[in-house]
């Protein structure tokens, strides 16, 4: 194909996004990240931007902000809206970069940032009380638990919801190195994780389930008591920016 005029050229880096997913992105795409809007808003946008009718044969990570922009003479303007709305949910996921902010000014969808938010940290010594009142008078098997989960949530910032869905496919060990995959994040453990987490796993109790959970709800539920240890992470990170 020549790139020689402009028609020319969009049509090509159109049908770079036209490329249909394999069977495991696809997975991934619809049963672990899943789309940020309706799938009948993504097959308005798939069949706008890239003619395709099925969203689903729509490879979406490859999908940007610059071929909406391209497409945006045959694509209305719900249809572009709803598309930020999964760039942002992919983005927030760690699959894609972040959305052009010139695109995101041009199409009116520049959110306000909170500059007032209040950060919420506990410093490790508080971190490390709380880990020891927990455990206090619980069965070894569930105090291990909860103690793998806490450190699990402070130091990777994945909330109780999240960490509830690991299974025991979640963890996979890559030359040498320990890692979870967690809502569409592959996440390396630092050695101060995986200590409380291979000693759960060594007492953990055998399931006849072929992907058995990693935690059981209750575990999930303790957690979910304490939403901070999250924040920490979160607002750490909001501070180096």
């Amino acid at each position: 194909m020549s790139l020689n005029n402009t028609t020319d050229w969009k049509e090509w880096y159109l049908s770079r996004a036209s490329q249909a997913p394999s069977a495991r992105r696809r997975h991934l795409i619809w049963n672990e990240i899943r789309p940020g809007c309706s799938k009948k808003q993504l097959a308005v946008i798939a069949k706008g931007v890239l003619d395709i009718e099925d969203p689903t044969k729509v490879d979406w990570c490859s999908v940007r902000a610059t071929h909406m922009y391209l497409a945006l003479d045959r694509t209305n303007t719900k249809a572009i809206m709803s598309g930020m709305s999964n760039l942002t949910r992919f983005v927030s996921k760690g699959m894609i970069r972040r959305s052009c902010n010139w695109f995101r000014l041009f199409v009116g969808w520049s959110k306000v940032r909170h500059l007032n938010k209040v950060l919420e940290v506990i410093d490790q010594e508080k971190f490390a009380s709380i880990i020891v009142e927990i455990m206090k008078n619980q069965p070894q098997e569930h105090a291990l638990a909860l103690s793998a989960i806490f450190h699990l949530a402070y130091y990777t910032g994945l909330r109780s919801s999240q960490l509830g869905h690991l299974r025991a496919s979640s963890v996979f060990n890559v030359d040498g190195k320990v890692l979870i995959f967690a809502s569409g994040r592959l996440i390396e453990l630092p050695p101060h994780v995986l200590v409380p987490l291979k000693a759960y796993l060594r007492v953990k109790k055998a399931t006849r389930a072929k992907d058995p959970a990693l935690f059981k709800p209750e575990v999930k539920l303790a957690l979910a008591k304490y939403p901070t240890i999250t924040d920490t992470y979160i607002s750490l990170a909001r501070m180096r920016g």
